[in-house]
């Protein structure tokens, strides 16, 4: 297996002390897995939707979260897309969250009751098992994950129009 691309700005980190921020890795023929560390939010949505869409070149992407401690609605929209993307070819989206992991990500996904329609599990391997799963897909599953994501885009456009007016 090939060694994970690091995805973005490595200048800034310790290669044999930090792990990258955002990785992707191809898992096997037909599933990749994209890690996201630390805080991410519109000034590294970018970087994200660019490692989401290099995932997305396979038939199931699993994105695992266990080690970021904050996301913001520009990530979770680029999350949402890749989700309908994948879904559209009959692919899914899965996250991981590990129990341990930052609560704060975990409770944003709840509050916002998003696992149903990008489902949330407990570690890698089990959200791989999930892989071979399909539930079923409702139009009124897919209606509300693309209320959602232009919900999301709406309000990502003008937080990035305010960040480039500041």
């Amino acid at each position: 297996m090939a060694p994970p691309l690091v995805i973005g700005d490595t200048r800034r980190r310790n290669p044999m002390t930090t792990p990258p921020a955002i990785e992707f890795e191809v898992h096997s023929a037909n599933a990749a897995i994209v890690t996201l560390r630390g805080e991410h939010d519109l000034n590294s949505k970018a970087e994200v939707a660019k490692a989401l869409s290099a995932a997305s070149a396979y038939d199931n992407v699993v994105v695992d979260l266990s080690e970021c401690s904050f996301l913001d609605s520009s990530v979770i929209s680029a999350l949402l897309h890749a989700s309908n993307t994948l879904s559209e070819r009959e692919g899914l989206l899965r996250l991981v969250i590990a129990g341990d992991g930052h609560a704060g990500v975990r409770r944003l996904f709840e509050v916002m009751d998003l696992q149903r329609v990008l489902p949330i599990h407990s570690s890698r391997a089990v959200a791989i098992a999930g892989l071979a799963t399909r539930p079923p897909r409702t139009d009124e599953t897919i209606a509300r994950m693309r209320s959602l994501d232009d919900l999301i885009r709406q309000s990502c456009d003008d937080d990035e129009d305010e960040h480039r007016a500041a």
